[in-house]
């Protein structure tokens, strides 16, 4: 079986990136917010670093698994069972990924709000008229920018 210790050492490992992954997912929400485009880059480049390092452990993780020769949701059961200070360790971890990808969800959230505000500002200096938010027989939004016949309507 394979080495137990190489487990805990990747899941602390892990947990230690998604750390430094949670803060500069709140720094770039911060950035986000405050409209600081300067610092968006720099979180970008930074964000970018850790999910790759992110990815290498993942595939660490699955490498590790494929030695056990079970299937995870086993190996979990056992772990959970015979050493629950690693399975702890593991929940831990999990636990931080499940808060890393909520606060990116949140960002993505910003981020395409910021884009619809700045579209409709472009729209508004080009001088396009607002469409109006019309329905098709099926209920369906239709953007036919307000020209339908009168049968059709």
């Amino acid at each position: 079986m394979a080495e137990l210790s190489q487990l805990i050492q990747l899941l602390k490992s892990d947990h230690q990136q998604l750390d430094l992954l949670e803060q500069t997912l709140l720094d770039e929400q911060n950035a986000l917010e405050n409209r600081e485009l300067d610092k968006l880059k720099t979180i970008s480049e930074t964000k970018n670093r850790l999910l790759d390092q992110y990815g290498n452990h993942a595939v660490q993780r699955i490498e590790w698994m494929g030695k056990t020769g079970m299937k995870p949701r086993e190996f979990l059961a056992l772990l959970r069972e015979k050493a629950p200070a690693v399975y702890a360790i593991y929940e831990k971890t999990e636990s931080k990924l499940r808060r890393v990808q909520t606060l990116n969800e949140i960002n993505g959230r910003i981020l395409h709000r910021t884009q619809m505000v700045n579209n409709r500002l472009m729209d508004i200096l080009r001088g396009k008229p607002q469409e109006a938010g019309l329905y098709g027989k099926q209920g369906q939004a239709d953007n036919s920018g307000g020209t339908r016949l009168l049968v059709e309507a």
